[in-house]
């Protein structure tokens, strides 16, 4: 009777281990889902940008060249002045880009906290949600960008920059408290 009572503890932990394990497999695989559709939107992300950015450098020679070609005497000026408008906006297609693959790593997290144990969910869904509003704010930010003074424009292009990677830190790091590391 002994040997019976033992066998039966012994078939129901490793039952529920083994229930566990294929949890933590099950969850695993989702992850791995989530990381791939991550990755596949991403590329997306890169090649609209490479798109847009070779869209602004064809437009701008060809506005370069028209001023080359102009019989006007404030060539030199006008040159100058579409060397800055495309910097700008090549710096704006750029952080929008960031931006967009920003926007895919958070909804990566969302997916990823649905998983996370329920102990740490509601932290973490506030950590995200504080993130998720700097993102908003962000957004805000490289909308109004083409407007920054030209007296300020490397500071403001220096600053949202910094923001841009300040922003992509906190998102790394909310993913990396819910996959547990």
């Amino acid at each position: 009777m002994r040997i019976h009572g033992m066998m039966c503890l012994l078939l129901s932990v490793s039952g529920i281990a083994c229930a566990s394990s294929q949890a933590d497999q099950v969850r695993d695989a989702r992850m791995e889902q989530i990381d791939a559709q991550t990755v596949a939107r991403t590329r997306v992300i890169e090649e609209r940008q490479d798109a847009r950015e070779e869209a602004i450098e064809q437009n701008y020679d060809s506005a370069k060249t028209n001023v080359d070609n102009s019989k006007r005497g404030d060539k030199d000026a006008a040159q100058n002045m579409l060397e800055t408008s495309e910097e700008r906006a090549l710096f704006q297609s750029k952080s929008v880009g960031r931006l967009e693959t920003i926007r895919v790593r958070m909804d990566a997290a969302r997916k990823k906290l649905e998983m996370a144990e329920p102990a740490r969910r509601q932290q973490l869904s506030r950590e995200l949600d504080a993130v998720e509003k700097e993102y908003q704010h962000m957004q805000q930010e490289v909308q109004a960008f083409p407007n920054a003074p030209e007296e300020n424009w490397q500071a403001s292009m220096e600053a949202l920059d910094s923001q841009l990677t300040h922003l992509n830190t906190r998102v790394k790091s909310v993913t990396g408290f819910i996959e547990g590391e």
